[in-house]
């Protein structure tokens, strides 16, 4: 028997180990961090399908891999990976085996927004204007010199997790001490910065729509897969995303000009080749990017796509990963679907959950509840993921308010916390 050919996933959870194992039958390997297992209510993968090991320790996962490829006699024609917090390990393992992915320092830019922002305004691409601050004093300041409020967050990392929005000195040392209390070192009005992990980016807030997009970059070219609108919680603390609307781009994104930003952004940040995610806002000033990352859009997006398109997009990835090129765009004006996501609403522990009430509403497409009952809760700041208890799909009504159908069915879930 000779070497066979897979792709390589690297640090996806068990959820996406069994949708991708279903979709990609026998032609994919998993390296998978052991935690992943520790809790799966999935099938465990054959001993020569995943290789589990501690993922911090970079040294010793490449020696690891080494062996289990050897052992089990699998040639690697490809890599992939769906979770921001493995993609520097992916670009080392990539490199160490030489497979083609974007390199450890095209991560790392985008993975520091700091980083990420200089370099686009090295190349005229337009995104929030920027700083590292080190105390409120400096916080407050840089509100000033922007006549409006600021966004603080921290320098590394991805999504909403300590982000805020400052209109005074008050907000923002609250803001710095609640960044003192979640991130080693720590803050105070006066202190310096302790260590990356601790850093302050603050923010000018951009007033506008927010959007994201998964884009193809290839031979320094940009092509949309999908675009999304995202639909914000205005209760909820800031900068989380109620849902995410499927929808045909407004004018100013549907054309050359923005392909084009894309590729430049891309291209700024050392991104050659990948299937990349994007945030930006578009507002009265323009398009304003805020985040790009090589890898396709999590949460309940590829759900959301698989239902409404029938497109699967780990898949996608995954054929993308080993030379085969995407058939087309989903940008178009088939039946769009709305990914609503489900948070709690208070701590404690989950007792129960219940959607019977959408029960023979043809416009609901899926609902599915990630946590079960005996799930403690705890509400952001002290928690970001907890909270999240699942989505639900469904098609929306033309001409009526979308915000005013989300809280409609929203309405009609039914949940015990104790």
């Amino acid at each position: 028997m000779g070497t066979e050919k897979k792709v390589l996933v690297v640090g996806t959870t068990s959820d996406y180990i069994d949708w991708i194992r279903t979709a990609c039958p026998g032609s994919v390997v998993f390296l998978t961090d052991e935690s992943a297992r520790s809790n799966a209510c999935e099938p465990v993968p054959h001993p020569g399908e995943e290789l589990l090991c501690h993922l911090a320790e970079t040294e010793t996962v490449l020696q690891l891999l080494r062996d289990f490829l050897l052992h089990w006699e699998i040639e690697l024609e490809g890599i992939a990976c769906f979770d921001c917090e493995y993609l520097l390990l992916t670009s080392i393992v990539a490199a160490e085996l030489g497979l083609d992915y974007p390199s450890s320092q095209a991560v790392e830019n985008c993975r520091d927004k700091y980083t990420c922002k200089v370099l686009w305004k090295e190349r005229g691409i337009d995104c929030p204007d920027h700083r590292v601050i080190h105390s409120v004093e400096e916080a407050a300041t840089f509100i000033a010199q922007h006549d409006g409020p600021c966004v603080l967050k921290p320098v590394s990392g991805s999504g909403s997790e300590l982000t805020f929005r400052c209109h005074s000195k008050s907000d923002c040392k609250k803001a710095v001490s609640l960044f003192r209390e979640r991130k080693p070192g720590g803050y105070d009005d006066g202190a310096p910065v302790a260590g990356n992990t601790s850093k302050i980016l603050a923010e000018s807030w951009i007033r506008g729509k927010e959007y994201s997009c998964d884009f193809l970059i290839h031979e320094g070219r940009a092509e949309i897969i999908r675009f999304t609108a995202k639909i914000s919680a205005p209760s909820a603390p800031f900068g989380t995303t109620l849902g995410y609307q499927l929808a045909s781009p407004p004018p100013e994104i549907a054309s050359s000009a923005f392909t084009d930003k894309l590729s430049r952004a891309a291209e700024a940040l050392g991104i050659r080749r990948a299937i990349c995610m994007v945030d930006f806002i578009v507002g009265d000033r323009g398009i304003f990017f805020l985040e790009m990352t090589p890898r396709i859009g999590g949460d309940c997006l590829p759900h959301l796509i698989h239902r409404i398109y029938g497109v699967d997009m780990l898949k996608l990835a995954v054929d993308y990963s080993r030379g085969l090129m995407p058939h087309s765009s989903l940008v178009d004006d088939r039946s769009h679907g709305i990914g609503l996501r489900v948070f709690a609403h208070k701590n404690g522990i989950l007792q129960s959950i219940d959607a019977s009430k959408l029960d023979g509403n043809p416009r609901i497409k899926e609902i599915h509840f990630s946590k079960k009952a005996g799930h403690r809760i705890s509400l952001p700041p002290e928690d970001y993921e907890s909270w999240l208890l699942g989505y639900i799909i469904f098609i929306p009504l033309v001409g009526v308010d979308i915000d005013f159908q989300c809280n409609e069915i929203l309405d009609r879930i039914h949940m015990e916390i104790s």
